[in-house]
Formats: C-alpha cells, structure tokens, sequence
C-alpha cells in the first residue's frame, strides 16, 4: 500500500477519538515525523509540534532543534521545546539514556496535553518500528501483552503510520521534496533496537521478504488473543484475590491447581514493578516453606501457610518510644494507643487487640521498642519466662510481620508484647484500681 493523503486519511478514521481534530505531534526532525506533520496538515488535522532536546550530540542536538522549529513555522503551528542538559541532570537511575529519553520525553507530553487542552499525542511510529519492537520484546522475554507490539491506539497516544512501511514513508518524502535530519545515533548498533534495524531485520527480510508485512498481521491476532485471554484471566484472578487492609493475598492451594499459573501471576504482579523474569521465581514460592519472599523495586510477595501475600515494601526501623504520661499513641506498623480507664471499663477480647495492665504496678517512663531476639517474658498464667521469638511461632505471627511487634517496658521488664500476651507481674488483681488500657490495631 503506498502512502499518501488518501490512505492516510483512511488509516486517521481509524481514530474515533480524534476529539477537536487537535493534536500533539511529538517532532524529532527526522524523516517519519517530517512525514507525518506533512500528511496532517494535507488532512486539514490541526496540529502542534513538541521537540525535546537532550544536548546528547552536541552541534548536532542543536541542528535538530532549530529544524524542528523550522517545520513549525512552515506548516505555522506553535512549537514547543524542552532542553535537558544531561550534564547536569540524572536522567532515570537505573534506566538506560534511551529509555529515560523515552519515558521523559512521554512525561512532557502529558504535561503539554493539560496545559494546552491537547486530547491527543501522535508519534510516527511505523511497521518496521512494529516488527523491530515485537523482535526486541521476543529477546527481552516479554509475555502476551510485549509480543502483540504497539497499538495504534493507546490512552491518549495515536500511531497512525503504523499501517505503512519505513520504505513507503521514504517514498512519500521523496515525491512530496521533504527535507529531514538524520541522527546519527540512529547508526550505532551499540542500542539494542539498532542493532535489531541494522542486523537482525535485514538478515530476515532476506530470509523472507514479506517478514515485516507478515510479523504486523501477527501482532493483530497477538491483540486479538490478548484481549481474550486477558479477560478470563482477569475474571479469575478477582474472584480469588482476598482483600485485608492493604495486602491481597492468593491462595496457595487453588493456584496450585490452576491452569494458566504464569499467566495469572503476572496480570497479579506486573502493576507492582514485578518483571516477567519473576513470575518463574514466583511460582516457585508455592512449593516453598513460609517466609520465602521475592521483591519488586515497591512491592513483595511473602509464601504464609496456605497464601501467598502481597504488600507494599516497607523500610522497617527498630522503634524505641519512651512514653511519660497517657494518653499516648503511636502511629506506626503498629498503631498502639495507652490510656487510663476504670476498673469498670475492663472488657476482655479473645485477640487480645485490647489489653489491661494494673496502672499501679507500672513505674514511668515506659518504653515501647521493637521486639529482639533473646528478650524473655512471663507471660499470664505462667510462672516461667518465655521467647518472645517462641510466643511468635505459637501465634503463627508470618515472618513478614514480626519485624512490627512491639513490647512495653516498665523499668526494664517486658510488661506486654502488644497485641499478644500480657506480662504475669502486671496482670490486673481483685485490689486493682487504676488501669492501662493497651489497644493494639495491628490484628496479628
């Protein structure tokens, strides 16, 4: 198919969101976003033009700039430009300068499209950039969702050469006398999409060559299968996610057994900066004994008895309060609340979420700290001290939640391990007048 105004107008139909014929043309200077501010402007599609110069290429990233200005004004749109200095800004830690440049330059746009009132952004992504893009996720390992390639729809993100080829984009510049700028960076095979342009592709299209044709019609069906697969998958993984404050958790037993584990695992993972290299480890959690965990940049998952857990990654600091009068309350993993009531107001609960100690036997300061290895109790009823670490494993308190204990000193003895077990020494008595009231939300 050759490109010119006619197809291009049948490929922007496509477009049913295309609100107020207003776009964003994201403009580098090179030959296929030249192209598509020239089909734009045939199609009577009102346009403006964002460049972002990153002063990677010295004169070069200068000559790019004033030429997409340039362009600008030949077709009298506004411009808008963005300089960065990679000199003096850390573009992304621990992202790759194209991939910073990438996700920076998109970062812009939306701010651009809310300033302006701008619905819509264009790039001029094409075929061959398809074809490069599904081979470059097919390397990388990428599921269902990297192998079908770029929509031509996506959010607010219009593609509307995707139908075309770099060739018939080439050929429309020829014939129409379009003048582009190359980057030279484009050149060098030390990127990995460049070298998939430059030595993987050419290698197929010799191979085969309708390759680039034949891997777009692919990336159709990919959608297609996607679409449905995404939809089972989604319908599943709600009907058993459970909910509990801000953890969601998987039982272990019915994605044991279920039919698309890895397929599940990752719609589960993937919004939490999980990669699908980890769905393999994740998988492995089912068969492991609890506490094993795998983490994300923000998130981990924890194997418990019977689940896997899923929470936000915390930086967990030991805690050391020291308390001088009631009432107080501390806001943290665990929120505890000490407070004096009567002997009337003593309602004992089986979850020992609120607990009483004989205010009268507590000498202040108290402290409330971290739990550690080695500190001993005695706990109600008993006579004998005990672990902490022990009254912890009796519980089946999860190994991802014992970094949150709290106990309460008085004069350097443990009084209660809050939320758990009272201290037998500061148990409330039938002479008991004054009472501390413990209330622990940590529901452990």
């Amino acid at each position: 198919m050759s490109l010119n105004s006619h197809t291009f107008a049948d490929a922007l139909s496509a477009f049913p969101t295309l609100e107020k014929n207003v776009v964003l043309v994201a403009l580098s200077g090179g030959i296929d976003s030249v192209v598509l501010c020239d089909l734009l402007s045939k199609c009577d599609v009102h346009f403006s033009v964002a460049h972002m110069n990153f002063n990677l290429r010295g004169e070069e990233s200068i000559r790019d700039e004033m030429f997409s200005e340039s362009i600008s004004k030949k077709y009298n749109v506004p411009f808008h430009i963005k300089r960065i200095s990679v000199e003096h800004e850390t573009l992304i830690p621990g992202k790759s300068t194209q991939e910073a440049a990438r996700i920076l330059r998109y970062q812009w746009f939306e701010e651009l499209m809310t300033q302006h009132g701008i619905p819509h952004v264009m790039t001029a992504h094409h075929k061959d950039d398809q074809a490069e893009t599904i081979i470059y996720q097919f390397i990388r390992g990428g599921t269902i969702a990297a192998l079908r390639g770029m929509k031509n729809i996506h959010g607010r993100l219009l593609r509307p050469l995707l139908a075309f080829t770099r060739e018939e984009i080439r050929e429309y510049a020829r014939t129409n006398e379009l003048a582009w700028k190359e980057d030279s960076s484009n050149a060098k095979v030390k990127y990995a999409r460049n070298y998939i342009r430059h030595e993987i592709l050419p290698r197929l299209v010799g191979m085969n060559p309708g390759i680039v044709d034949s891997i777009s019609k692919r990336a159709a069906i990919f959608e297609e299968a996607e679409q449905l697969v995404d939809q089972v998958i989604s319908n599943d993984l709600q009907n058993h996610l459970n909910q509990r404050d801000k953890n969601v958790s998987l039982d272990v037993e019915w994605l044991s057994n279920y039919p698309y584990r890895r397929l599940i695992l990752w719609k589960w993972i993937e919004p939490f900066h999980f990669t699908s290299g980890q769905v393999d480890e994740a998988l492995n959690l089912l068969k492991s004994t609890p506490g094993a965990r795998i983490e994300s940049a923000t998130h981990e998952i924890w194997k418990e008895t019977g689940k896997l857990v899923l929470t936000e990654k915390r930086n967990r600091r030991d805690v050391k309060i020291w308390v001088e009068k009631l009432p107080f309350s501390l806001q943290n993993a665990a929120e505890i609340d000490l407070s004096e009531c009567s002997v009337d107001e003593v309602r004992f609960e089986k979850n020992q979420s609120v607990m009483f100690l004989d205010l009268d036997k507590i000498i202040f300061p108290l402290l409330i700290r971290s739990w550690k290895e080695g500190d001993k109790f005695r706990p109600l009823g008993m006579k004998g001290q005990q672990l902490v670490s022990d009254l912890l494993i009796q519980n089946k308190i999860p190994v991802r939640q014992k970094p949150d204990v709290m106990v309460i000193e008085s004069e350097g003895v443990i009084a209660a391990v809050a939320g758990l077990r009272v201290d037998d020494r500061f148990k409330l008595g039938e002479d008991s007048r004054r009472v501390l009231r413990i209330a622990c939300s940590m529901h452990l």
